[in-house]
């Protein structure tokens, strides 16, 4: 999840050091397809996520459209990308509210508020045993001895 939120951070900055070195309305090719290349690893992210938590692998699907969206108009110069990019952007801005307070609340309050969507791997980190929890621990990678 942290290499995913650093991908996505990364892409912002380079979205945004585009945007300051080109003219006002002015779109790039190159910037389309980073994002639609960063719009393909976010998804891949967003399927991963929504194994154990379906609230956080929306929120990755959403920026992952949303990436893929603004590539789009890049690529095409069509508004109507801009724009859809923009819906989607807002959609994004309330699931990750929502995710972020969801989170926030249950590790405050050791219990959950607001659901994330919790299932096998997620679900067992709240309600399992601490067994439970640790018990495939010894064949993580960076606790095995071979990968």
């Amino acid at each position: 999840m942290t290499a995913s939120c650093s991908r996505w951070s990364s892409t912002a900055a380079r979205r945004s050091h585009t945007s300051f070195q080109s003219k006002p309305g002015e779109t790039s090719d190159a910037l389309g397809l980073f994002l639609l290349v960063a719009a393909t690893a976010m998804a891949l992210t967003a399927a991963v996520a929504s194994l154990s938590k379906i609230v956080i692998g929306a929120i990755f699907s959403t920026a992952a459209l949303r990436f893929a969206l603004g590539g789009l108009h890049q690529l095409t110069n069509d508004e109507i990308w801009e724009d859809l990019a923009g819906l989607v952007g807002l959609v994004l801005f309330a699931l990750a509210i929502y995710g972020a307070l969801a989170a926030e609340l249950e590790d405050a309050q050791g219990r959950t508020i607001f659901p994330l969507g919790r299932r096998m791997k997620g679900r067992l980190a709240l309600d399992g045993s601490l067994d439970e929890q640790v018990k495939q621990a010894p064949n993580e990678p960076g606790v095995r001895q071979q990968l």
